[in-house]
């Protein structure tokens, strides 16, 4: 349990006084403990997300986002939608083209971060007024025009650079981390203290299951397992980043000439958005 994060002891306590509290309270252990656990979990509880392992209103931010990029990519793709289609008139499908070439010109733009796409929108807010007439010709399912999905989608942008402004806000005024990792360590300290009186009571062969500790800590075992092997996994990548650079692979070549190709470096598109978007 020593590698367990604020983040994952938050969730385990919530499991195990909630979801397993009436297992908990067959032992003696359990019953004695549980005022404490009790404790801990409301203080671990009033913890800011930026100690327990988040970052502030990250959950608020990812909803922003789903709204940003969904409106952009239905924009990207109505516009292909009118230009492909052969019943569709030729002065639509070149305003389609250039409301697309305004606004959205490549979906790889929804793969920007929060930052870059608040900046998007905006620096293009102002093309609303040059491009009007061509978002307003183009009616919309559900009602209303391209002009009313294009407004929201930069609404949408310009929502995502409020809320990161509130972000730096809470970041910048949050506690230190110091009682933090005490609360953390103690945390850690009492769920040990209560596994090892739980075992000392099934070494007395009472009346609790064989696979009552099991039950117990079966997701706290969990948690911990793998935050062990994204240990390992980060250890491993750079062990494997320190001799990358230096590496090369060594082909044959049809005229039986070796040639050595060095490593590269991966490229903007291959990255992820922001690393909270990696569950």
């Amino acid at each position: 349990m020593k590698n367990m994060t604020l983040g994952d002891l938050k969730i385990s306590l919530a499991d195990l006084l909630e979801r397993r509290r009436s297992d908990l309270l067959l032992s003696t252990s359990g019953t004695l403990y549980l005022p404490l656990l009790t404790k801990k979990r409301e203080a671990v509880d009033a913890l800011p997300e930026t100690v327990t392992g988040g970052r502030a209103n990250a959950d608020t931010l990812a909803t922003a986002d789903m709204l940003h990029d969904g409106l952009g990519g239905a924009i990207w793709h109505f516009a292909e939608a009118v230009q492909r289609c052969p019943l569709i008139d030729g002065n639509l499908k070149k305003a389609a083209e250039r409301v697309r070439t305004a606004f959205i010109p490549e979906l790889s733009e929804l793969q920007r971060t929060y930052a870059d796409e608040a900046r998007v929108a905006h620096d293009r807010r102002q093309l609303l007024d040059v491009h009007t007439e061509d978002l307003k010709a183009l009616a919309v399912p559900g009602g209303g025009t391209l002009f009313d999905w294009v407004g929201k989608f930069l609404d949408a942008g310009d929502n995502l650079g409020s809320l990161l402004s509130k972000r730096a806000d809470t970041e910048a005024t949050a506690p230190s981390g110091k009682g933090a990792a005490k609360l953390r360590a103690t945390t850690i300290g009492l769920l040990g203290r209560l596994r090892g009186a739980i075992g000392d009571e099934l070494d007395t062969g009472g009346t609790l299951p064989a696979d009552y500790e099991a039950r117990i800590f079966a997701h706290i075992d969990n948690l911990a397992q793998e935050r062990a092997e994204a240990e390992r996994r980060r250890v491993a990548r750079s062990e494997a980043a320190k001799v990358a650079p230096h590496a090369a692979t060594t082909t044959t070549t049809p005229t039986g000439a070796t040639a050595s190709t060095a490593p590269t470096a991966p490229t903007a598109a291959t990255a992820a958005k922001e690393p909270e978007h990696v569950t």
